[in-house]
């Protein structure tokens, strides 16, 4: 995944209608875990435990007289200790003026979750505007924002916990990997990518571009990506895949930007492919001989046992199994109609096409800005960015994230755990590769 790609994921995450969060907080903790895997290279579930203790924020002087800068370091000491204990690593994010996209700013989504847990130090330094307005004193180079010792060893990235009062961020508990990767598929399937996306996609295009990068020395690379060795990258790292041949064979020139986004994830985008399954077609897989007849010895059970047949062992594991069997014909026919669509809407737009239909100006590309989208949405879908979120149709700022309380979108129906003393015969027959009609 490359930067490119990046910025429309982030962009349809920050934007995204079709995806609600149990938190709004979790949208603004999924852009802050990109851009910093992205720009770091670390392996996701060593972000996963970046404590406030392992984050320095800095005002700092600008050697060329310009603006002060605020300057974020980050040390990750939880990493993979395959060989050994490694040495912590510290990670230097300085702040860039006048970036056009503030998408691409961790200091924006950082300081909005520092400002929505109240974690500086000085208790009256409350927003962004006034750390703005801070200066440095004459003599000194920098002003470093400490942060409130009972809040050293919380996690930057938490997790929601459902409460008698809603869903809320856990004062300690950590986000988890499962978690995380289930909501950047979700986002990926929403921007219509063909790939799934997944965090190590960013860690493989960081470590190809400090490769490519001659700034970045083979020991360094090495250090950085916690590697014995530069031969795990060439193993692992390097894409299989060959640069402009035609151009180098023939000595012209080799058409870089072009090669670039023959190999973006975003080449394969197609915002029209189904990204889930309607109502009519995830209740249809009920109809497949295999779950029907465990869905019959289930009622077998309940009319036997008149209410007394959850307790049952042998009932609750004929649940699981018609649980597990639903997802998984869920799942193959949520495939079959991805594949169906990638084969044939090209020759539907081939056909269209011949027929004389033009297309408009709008790529159709993007995520779509509709009339009823918050201020703040649109801001965020739009040329600029803006410090803000998006959840369940209106604005949310990452300061007030804390307040939001929603449910997820996209959930799998679960069932009560049933069961038949001979319900291993027929789930036996149900290992299939495809879906199976009546």
């Amino acid at each position: 995944m490359y930067v490119e790609d990046l910025a429309e994921y982030l962009q349809a995450n920050l934007t995204t209608t079709k995806k609600q969060f149990t938190h709004g907080r979790q949208r603004i903790q999924l852009t802050l875990f990109c851009q910093l895997t992205i720009f770091s290279e670390n392996r996701p579930l060593t972000l996963f435990k970046l404590r406030y203790r392992d984050i320095i924020v800095i005002l700092l002087r600008d050697p060329n007289s310009g603006p002060r800068r605020i300057l974020i370091e980050f040390t990750c000491e939880f990493t993979k200790q395959f060989l050994g204990v490694k040495d912590a690593i510290k990670f230097v994010l300085p702040e860039i003026i006048f970036d056009p996209s503030l998408v691409f700013s961790p200091h924006v989504f950082l300081l909005g979750l520092v400002f929505a847990d109240k974690a500086f130090a000085a208790p009256n330094l409350r927003s962004a505007t006034q750390l703005s307005g801070l200066d440095i004193r004459p003599g000194y180079q920098q002003l470093e924002l400490l942060f409130k010792p009972s809040m050293l060893d919380v996690p930057i990235f938490r997790k929601s916990v459902k409460t008698r009062y809603g869903y809320e961020i856990s004062p300690y508990e950590p986000l988890t990997y499962p978690t995380l990767l289930s909501l950047m598929k979700v986002i990926g399937l929403i921007l219509g990518l063909l790939e799934p996306t997944r965090p190590y996609c960013l860690r493989y295009n960081a470590a190809n571009e400090f490769n490519k990068s001659g700034d970045v020395t083979d020991a360094l690379q090495n250090i950085m990506l916690q590697h014995a060795s530069v031969d795990t990258f060439v193993k692992h790292y390097l894409p299989r895949r060959s640069g402009d041949i035609r151009a180098i064979v023939s000595g012209y020139e080799s058409q870089k930007d072009l090669m670039r986004a023959a190999s973006r994830m975003t080449r394969w985008i197609d915002p029209s492919r189904p990204h889930t399954l309607t109502v009519e077609q995830s209740q249809s897989v009920d109809n497949d001989r295999r779950l029907r007849r465990l869905l019959a010895l289930r009622a077998k059970w309940n009319r036997r046992y008149k209410g007394a047949a959850t307790k049952q062992p042998e009932y609750q594991r004929l649940g699981s199994a018609i649980v597990n069997l639903r997802q998984r014909l869920r799942a193959a026919l949520f495939r079959q109609l991805r594949d169906k669509w990638d084969t044939e809407h090209p020759v539907n737009e081939f056909e269209l096409q011949l027929a004389g239909l033009k297309f408009c100006d709008d790529s159709g590309t993007g995520v779509p800005i509709i009339d009823e989208m918050a201020p703040n949405a649109e801001a965020l879908g739009g040329d600029g960015y803006d410090l803000a979120g998006y959840d369940r149709g209106r604005g949310v700022l990452p300061a007030q994230c804390r307040n939001r309380r929603r449910r997820c979108l996209l959930p799998l129906p679960r069932r009560r755990s049933c069961c038949h003393a001979t319900w291993e015969a027929v789930y036996a027959e149900s290992e299939f590769d495809d879906v199976e009609g009546d």
